[in-house]
């Protein structure tokens, strides 16, 4: 019986020790290979020097802006545990 997929819930990114390490380090070109964040996508550790896409926009660009900012939600959240647990 055919059984039909699902994508799955989880992130499609991680953040590991080593992302948290080299965003803590401002290494921004190691941490957008780490998370997988392809050329043409907002980079989330870059995000504060880009200004938000207006609504209108409808580049591949504008379209990961909110996976951007979810990213770099996620990573000042783990570099604040990171360096309260410190």
């Amino acid at each position: 019986m055919p059984v039909k997929k699902r994508r799955s819930k989880a992130r499609d990114f991680r953040i590991t020790d080593s992302v948290i390490e080299a965003y803590l380090a401002g290494d921004h070109a190691t941490v957008n290979q780490m998370l997988g964040v392809r050329p043409w996508q907002v980079p989330p550790s870059l995000l504060q020097h880009f200004d938000p896409p207006s609504p209108d926009e409808t580049t591949v660009w504008a379209a990961s802006w909110p996976r951007a900012v979810e990213i770099r939600r996620a990573l000042d959240e783990a570099a604040g545990r990171r360096t309260d647990a410190t």
